[in-house]
């Protein structure tokens, strides 16, 4: 996206994506489009997006906000209020992995039940 961004005088921001297995497989699939959206094609790789383009491609899956190889872990929390009789509260889920010798952790929410 940001080298995208650096062609393009607008914010860009991806609506859409198609995860397509072998190379032979995503050219013909662009190739699809490309036939299919032509009256659409500003130029090149650009094209106007309206409803019909949107509702061909299939919504992109939420990317976690941690990295797949985190590991999620619960834990309890205080809510820092002095003298609070229901801490500690939980169990809350976090994602939690290294990058370089930090230890990082990201709140996912609540544990269900």
């Amino acid at each position: 996206m940001k080298s995208l961004q650096t062609a393009h005088p607008w914010p860009l921001r991806l609506l859409r994506y198609e995860s397509v297995e072998s190379r032979s497989a995503r050219t013909r699939r662009e190739n699809e489009l490309h036939e299919a959206f032509a009256d659409l094609r500003l130029s090149g790789e650009w094209f106007r997006f309206n409803s019909a383009f949107e509702a061909t491609l299939p919504l992109p899956p939420s990317p976690p906000p941690y990295p797949p190889h985190a590991r999620i872990v619960e834990k309890m929390k205080n809510c820092g209020k002095p003298d609070c009789y229901t801490c500690p509260r939980g169990p809350y889920l976090y994602a939690q992995w290294e990058e370089g010798e930090k230890t990082l952790d990201k709140y996912i929410g609540k544990k269900p039940g």
